[in-house]
């Protein structure tokens, strides 16, 4: 009358499809379990404003429903299309959540600086002369080497236009 399901992955239930009583077949979902970790931050900026972000980039945020507090992450992609209806370029940001307090749905402030003048290269004192995980902003290394996490080489922030010196 009642079996134990192991989850493939490690992680919190964010949907629950199926209560005790209920008929599932195989493959039905019962379950989705996310790894809460990390989270995404999805920004909404017009192109211009866009224009000037760069992958890697960090961006300061404050939560709507967490006060007095700012949380920081990496810029992660940055879509090369603009939302038709909405007229704005969609930049996912990826922020460490180790301690769980950032919950997926919430609303967020967000703050990105960039230079005043457009540049090629921007100075960041955190990535000169590092390198970066193409999958994974927020590893930086001080040589090169391999992701830990997806095993992609590390590349260059330079090769992303950030100075090694400050611009």
């Amino acid at each position: 009358s009642r079996i134990q399901l192991k989850s493939p992955q490690l992680g919190t239930v964010i949907e629950k499809n199926a209560v005790e009583g209920d008929y599932v077949k195989a493959g039905d979902p019962i379950f989705k379990v996310a790894d809460l970790s990390t989270v995404w931050l999805i920004l909404d900026l017009f192109p211009d404003d866009a224009a000037l972000v760069r992958f890697g980039q960090i961006v300061q945020a404050e939560i709507q429903s967490i006060k007095d507090e700012v949380f920081t992450g990496r810029v992660a992609f940055i879509s090369p299309t603009v939302n038709p209806r909405t007229k704005t370029v969609r930049v996912r940001v990826e922020v460490l959540n180790l301690d769980g307090e950032l919950r997926p749905g919430d609303f967020a402030t967000a703050k990105i600086t960039v230079p005043a003048i457009p540049l090629d290269e921007v100075y960041d004192p955190e990535l000169a002369g590092k390198f970066i995980s193409p999958m994974h902003p927020q590893l930086i290394r001080d040589a090169a080497g391999s992701c830990p996490l997806c095993g992609m080489d590390l590349i260059p922030t330079s090769d992303l236009g950030f100075a090694n010196q400050p611009v």
